[in-house]
């Protein structure tokens, strides 16, 4: 986990957020939002939320788009945790920094 928090804060772009790549998904395929939203069971106004990174994506939707996509819940779910320790590394540091630890390492 710590080469993998590494290799984030060296990256310079974000990540693909999983909505962005939901987005890519139907768009390549040809199947409107609207259409998608309805077999995943959802409004398509919740879609639209996490297409345009407005909502993070819950377990929920993870399994819900595991099952559509037929790729399973893991890979969406890994999708947000990497999105989100990008932010968070990439957010003020001065946050983390001002923390004092439990102990000090030797």
């Amino acid at each position: 986990m710590k080469n993998k928090i590494h290799q984030l804060n060296k990256r310079v772009n974000r990540p693909l957020s999983p909505g962005e790549v939901v987005a890519g998904i139907l768009e390549e395929e040809e199947i409107t939002q609207t259409q998608a939203a309805d077999r995943l069971g959802i409004s398509r106004i919740s879609l639209n939320e996490l297409i345009n990174n407005r909502r993070a994506l819950t377990p929920d939707m993870a399994a819900r788009l595991g099952r559509y996509f037929g790729n399973g819940i893991g890979v969406w779910l890994r999708m947000q945790q990497t999105v989100d320790l990008w932010d968070a590394l990439h957010m003020d540091q001065s946050r983390y920094e001002a923390i004092e630890p439990l102990r000090q390492v030797a």
